[in-house]
């Protein structure tokens, strides 16, 4: 009997197969398409400073998978994550969330938000018009299987043709993807527009590390050991030193107007199957990685790089940088190897 390991790569490697039989003629229909001309929504924003909050123009997709498990406390935490979105120095803010159960998930946000919040359930096509879209400050967009994507791990997938589609009509500075239980600040923003320009020179653009709080303490989720800095690809810049941590991943992605351009143009990323070149991942990892692992420059695994610094000899990371994973799911399980280091003990000894 052939084990579950010795399956799982056998699809792994069946997907890169079939990506890779695929790829001429993903570059023949993706890169022929006429890339949007850069009108100058976003103004410049030298390194160092924040990108004007009035410059901000929002669009915040969160994926929400509802069933039988869906209890009042995630619930919550999903609440809390649109919210949020609200919360940010911004001149407009919309969000899109893809759902599975778009009735449930309707009254639930009626019910949670305030009641001046404009919320409907509005049908992919109608993202296409995106008049009918900023007259609505939460839309609700139901998710269908399709016969090739039946699994509920390519609900991930969903806000792609959303993004194709905002991108196009040039009106959001940011386009911004999260997973229901991943908390947007204000300071993640800032820190986005501040490094961004300076990291583009190198390839690289500005990443983002998950936590988790477990009895009052911060507990790092997607690395399983202590980064040592001198083993980990590195840069320089004018703000500091950036490193990038052995998992890459982080949950959520940010499209800039020079990133929507890009993907646009043909990124793997927005493909389930083309995004198998990229990275081995599972189909809704590989789904919120986003940008990172397009056009990586040498010596780095991935493009996202997170800022650190050094206090009293100890590393630290920019607390610009950390998200709050809200559902806590992998600090509750004591022992496992995600979610057992704290983000003070994240790196090693830099000396």
């Amino acid at each position: 009997m052939i084990s579950r390991r010795s399956r799982r790569l056998l699809r792994k490697r069946l997907r890169r197969l079939l990506a890779r039989l695929a790829l001429p003629a993903w570059r023949l229909r993706h890169y022929a398409q006429q890339v949007v001309p850069n009108t100058g929504l976003n103004p410049a924003v030298q390194p160092g400073h924040s990108r004007p909050s009035d410059a901000r123009r929002l669009a915040v997709a969160i994926t929400h998978w509802r069933d039988s498990r869906t209890d009042e406390a995630r619930t919550e935490t999903f609440l809390d994550v649109v919210a949020s979105a609200f919360t940010v120095d911004a001149a407009s803010c919309n969000v899109i969330v893809h759902t599975n159960d778009p009735d449930q998930t309707l009254e639930q946000l009626k019910a949670g938000l305030p009641g001046t919040m404009r919320i409907e359930v509005v049908s992919q096509s109608e993202v296409d018009a995106p008049d009918k879209l900023q007259k609505v400050d939460v839309c609700v967009i139901p998710w269908r299987p399709s016969a090739f994507h039946r699994h509920g791990h390519f609900l991930t997938w969903a806000h792609k043709a959303s993004f194709r589609r905002l991108a196009q009509s040039r009106r959001f500075s940011h386009l911004i993807y999260l997973e229901d239980d991943e908390k947007l600040e204000n300071k993640h923003i800032d820190y986005w527009d501040r490094h961004r320009p300076e990291l583009a020179e190198l390839g690289l653009i500005p990443g983002y590390i998950r936590y988790e709080v477990r009895d009052g303490e911060r507990f790092v989720v997607d690395q399983v050991r202590r980064q040592d800095p001198h083993c980990l690809p590195s840069a320089h810049t004018t703000s500091g030193r950036w490193m990038q941590l052995e998992s890459p991943y982080q949950g959520w992605h940010i499209l800039d107007r020079q990133l929507q351009l890009d993907f646009l143009a043909g990124s793997f990323s927005k493909s389930p199957v083309m995004s198998a070149l990229l990275s081995g991942s599972h189909h809704q990892e590989r789904a919120a990685a986003g940008p990172i692992f397009d056009a990586v420059p040498a010596g780095f695994q991935a493009r996202n790089v997170v800022r650190v610094e050094i206090d009293n000899q100890t590393l630290l990371p920019d607390e610009a940088c950390l998200i709050r994973h809200a559902s806590d799911t992998y600090s509750a399980l004591p022992g496992y190897a995600y979610g057992s280091i704290r983000v003070e003990e994240l790196f090693a000894d830099p000396k």
